[in-house]
């Protein structure tokens, strides 16, 4: 930064030149309205920052919905692959949008699961935005980079298809508004006809996050005569196995159960936890590819997949005879 631009700033605004630069660098403790104004005269002015035209803002879950694995493993992953790329960033929640109206930037990066970002910024922002795990809009020049979910849910059923499992029952991380989730659920159905497994309604659950919800869905799946279990989500993974010991059964030797991977934790569990396992490196690589692609002004044409991986471990066995 140009000493003499922080000087000029900072005379029109009536501060000092470390108050102007708390504000520019998002520092130190600075109102809102002060800062307002500080980035206006700054646009008025011209002044551009060293930043300018390389921050990405990382746009979150809405503040009240607590950051889990999966979020914590994606946001680390989008950390690393940007500072490989000198890229700096910006992190909002997404219920906080209006504090990127003060703020320079290339491009942003979304994992909010809410299904509505696209709609509500793409259309209505110049700023490139590429969405992670969610809902594209072409039509606005939004893509989106996902995990194989088709795929993922053919390693899962076809491993335990292959151990001879003929009723096998989906947990479903959230509600069916996901996106992820609306998608697993439709391969996990057609899995089962491909290989032409016993499919009841009863076999899909989605009981949220209350603990005794848990219980009781592991419970329907077990009334219903399940000899296995897919669980999916990072955070759900650990609490399926042990709501499958509190209800007095044993993995694998009544109930098999492939979890989603949680990592440093699934291999360390009792036991060991069979997984499917989300790429969050590639995620992360794939989305910042597709993102300086948009802002170079060059042309996506379709979203990603990135495939997901199956890590075999002793959760899996035959069904029991009876």
């Amino acid at each position: 930064m140009k000493s003499a631009g922080i000087q000029e700033i900072a005379e029109r605004a009536g501060v000092s030149m470390s108050t102007v630069s708390r504000a520019l660098n998002h520092t130190g403790q600075i109102s809102s309205q002060r800062a307002a104004e500080i980035f206006r005269i700054a646009n008025e002015l011209g002044y551009a920052p060293r930043t300018a035209g390389r921050t990405i803002a990382v746009i979150l879950p809405e503040s009240d919905i607590e950051l889990r694995w999966y979020s914590i493993n994606l946001l680390n992953a989008i950390r690393q692959e940007a500072a490989e790329r000198g890229r700096p960033l910006e992190i909002v929640s997404s219920d906080q949008l209006h504090i990127l109206d003060e703020r320079s930037l290339a491009g942003m990066l979304s994992f909010d699961f809410g299904c509505q970002l696209a709609e509500r910024v793409g259309r209505s922002n110049a700023v490139p935005l590429v969405c992670i795990n969610d809902s594209a809009r072409h039509i606005d020049q939004v893509y989106s980079v996902f995990s194989d979910e088709d795929q993922a849910m053919s390693l899962a059923v076809g491993h335990l298809a292959g151990f001879g499992h003929r009723r096998i029952g989906l947990i479903l991380n959230g509600t069916l508004s996901d996106y992820s989730n609306n998608t697993r659920k439709t391969a996990f159905e057609r899995e089962l006809a491909r290989f032409n497994l016993e499919s009841r309604e009863e076999f899909i659950v989605h009981p949220g996050d209350v603990r005794w919800k848990l219980h009781g869905s592991v419970r329907q799946l077990l009334d219903a005569g399940v000899t296995a279990v897919i669980s999916t989500g990072e955070s759900r993974s650990a609490s399926v196995q042990n709501s499958l010991r509190y209800c007095g059964v044993k993995v694998p030797e009544e109930v098999s159960l492939i979890g989603w991977e949680m990592a440093e934790v699934s291999e360390y569990l009792d036991p060991p936890q069979t997984t499917i396992g989300q790429d969050f490196p590639a995620l992360a690589r794939c989305a910042l590819n597709t993102l300086e692609c948009r802002i170079g002004g060059g042309q996506v044409g379709k979203d990603t997949l990135v495939p997901c991986r199956l890590n075999e471990r002793a959760s899996v066995a035959m069904p029991p005879r009876n």
